[in-house]
């Protein structure tokens, strides 16, 4: 092979590794990923509470009013529970059970209600202060 085989020919430029043809360049100012790295998905949580925070145009006693769509279904639950229908009759109710039952005082003396005999008396033997340095088998006194 001759030297003369490798030039290009007259007009036409070198092509080969780390020279890749003009027309398959990137241009500048263009990226080489446009569409970029796909986004990921966003949680059911996260999408569930967006589109219950989003407000809509009703009219109410003549009155036009935005409201957001968690408002409008509490709106409806309570009308439909005024009008007798049972299933939304227990979805209230439940619903009022779980607000009231959100403080952390009303849930400890819940709890503290289920248990059985025997775990009261494990539970009440570690609330007496005296009784605990008595059981480990350590004397304070000495």
């Amino acid at each position: 092979m001759s030297k003369e085989d490798d030039d290009p020919p007259e007009g036409a430029e070198k092509v080969g590794y780390c020279r890749p043809p003009r027309a398959t360049r990137f241009r500048p100012g263009r990226s080489g990923n446009p569409l970029g790295r796909p986004r990921k998905p966003k949680p059911i949580q996260e999408l569930l509470a967006t589109e219950l925070r989003r407000r809509v145009a009703i009219r109410e006693n003549g009155r036009e009013q935005k409201l957001q769509k968690l408002e409008l279904v509490v709106k409806r639950l309570v009308h439909d529970a005024i009008q007798g229908n049972y299933p939304a009759v227990r979805l209230l109710i439940d619903l009022i059970k779980v607000t009231e039952e959100g403080s952390d005082q009303g849930l400890v003396e819940r709890t503290i209600e289920e248990l059985n005999a025997e775990d009261r008396e494990i539970l009440a033997r570690y609330l007496r202060p005296g009784d605990v340095a008595a059981e480990s088998g350590t004397d304070d006194g000495a």
